[in-house]
C-alpha cells in the first residue's frame, strides 16, 4: 500500500504513471481477495485487467461485459441503465451508498476505486481522478477487449473497444457482435467532468 500511496501523491503525468498505479490497485484487490466480491468491485477489477491484460479470463472480471450486454435492450430503446437499489451489485465494498450508473460505466470505476483508496486511508493528489481519466482512455484505445467466451457468455455483444480520434479529441465507445456496432457513444473531452448524450450507432447499410 505504500508504494501506491506514494503513486497517488503526485500528478500522474504519463500512461506509465497510470498502469503502474492500476497494477498496485489490482495486487491489493488480489492481496485482500476482494476481487471474490464481484457485486463490489465489477467496474474496478474489469478496467484494471483492461489496462494490463490483453485478455480476461476470469468470470469475475467479466462482470462488466456481462451488465452491458443484458443491458443493450434497454439501451436501444433509449433508457437509462439503472438497477434496483437493493440489487448487490448497486453497492461498492464498504459503503451503502448504491452506486451511480451512467452510460459511460468509468462513473462506477471511478467510485469503486475512489472507495477503495479511502477504506485504505490512502490520500491522493488533487487531481487523480483527471490524470487517470485522461491516460487510461489512451492506454485501451484502439485495444479491443478479449475475453474467454467458455467463462464469460454474453448474448448481444461481442467487442467492446475505444477508438481515438483528433481534432477534435473524441473518444467513441462500440459495443458490436459480428462485426456490426450494436451501440455506440462519444467522449469528446479528456476531462473527467465531460458530459455527454449517448445515442445508438446508426443503422449498418
Amino acid at each position: 500500500m505504500n508504494k501506491l500511496a506514494a503513486g497517488l501523491a503526485k500528478p500522474l503525468t504519463s500512461e506509465e504513471q497510470v498502469v503502474y498505479v492500476l497494477s498496485l490497485v489490482r495486487k491489493l484487490l488480489e492481496y485482500d481477495k476482494l476481487e471474490r466480491k464481484a457485486y463490489y468491485h465489477a467496474s474496478l477489477t474489469f478496467y484494471c485487467n483492461w489496462a494490463l491484460h490483453t485478455r480476461i479470463e476470469r468470470s469475475s472480471g467479466g462482470q462488466l461485459l456481462r451488465h452491458l450486454d443484458s443491458e443493450i435492450p434497454t439501451l436501444l430503446a433509449g433508457k437509462p441503465i439503472r438497477k434496483p437499489a437493493t440489487s448487490p451489485d448497486n453497492y461498492v465494498h464498504g459503503s451503502a451508498e448504491p452506486k451511480i450508473i451512467h452510460i459511460l460505466p468509468l462513473a462506477s470505476f471511478q467510485l469503486q476505486l475512489g472507495v477503495l483508496l479511502s477504506h485504505y486511508n490512502i490520500k491522493q493528489h488533487d487531481s487523480w481522478w483527471e490524470d487517470i481519466f485522461k491516460y487510461y482512455l489512451d492506454v485501451v484505445a484502439n485495444c479491443p477487449v478479449s475475453y474467454n467466451r467458455a467463462t464469460i457468455r454474453l448474448k448481444y455483444i461481442d467487442s467492446l473497444v475505444i477508438t481515438k480520434s483528433l481534432e477534435p479529441l473524441t473518444y467513441t465507445w462500440e459495443l458490436s457482435k459480428g462485426g456490426t456496432i450494436i451501440y455506440s457513444w462519444k467522449i469528446t473531452d479528456s476531462s473527467a467532468s465531460t458530459l455527454f448524450s449517448p445515442q445508438p450507432a446508426p443503422p449498418q447499410p
